[in-house]
Formats: C-alpha cells, sequence, structure tokens
C-alpha cells in the first residue's frame, strides 16, 4: 500500500505492506517502506502497534531502534 507521512522532513513512510486479515495468535508480518529525505543525523526508533476498532484499545505492538542497522 502507498503512503505518505513526513516526519520532519527527515524521513517520510512511503508505503507498507501488510495481510489483509490474520487470525488470533498469529504471527503478522509487517513491512514497512521508507525514504530518507536528507541524510540522517540522528537514530530514530520505529514503533507499530496493532489497535482494535475503537483505536484505543492496544492488541500487539513492536518496537525496533534504528531497525535498519
Amino acid at each position: 500500500e502507498q503512503v505518505y507521512a513526513d516526519f520532519g522532513g527527515q524521513i517520510a513512510l512511503i508505503g507498507y505492506d501488510a495481510p489483509a486479515e490474520a487470525r488470533p495468535g498469529e504471527t503478522i508480518p509487517i513491512t514497512l517502506y521508507w525514504q530518507a529525505q536528507q541524510p540522517l543525523q540522528i537514530n530514530y526508533q520505529v514503533f507499530v502497534h496493532l489497535l482494535l476498532p475503537d483505536g484505543r484499545t492496544l492488541v500487539a505492538q513492536s518496537d525496533k531502534l534504528n531497525p535498519a542497522g
């Protein structure tokens, strides 16, 4: 899926891949596609939160510090 979310002119989320459906207890592979807008001067952290349709109830999360290394 194509998206565009700019983070302060430093980096942009330009897309993602994720399954349309998942079963309870199943691992959900999610791939995020980033584009650097300029050389990055700081380390960054990426987090993904899976919420119920109410938009408040957290079901799962993954947090990664500088996931590209």
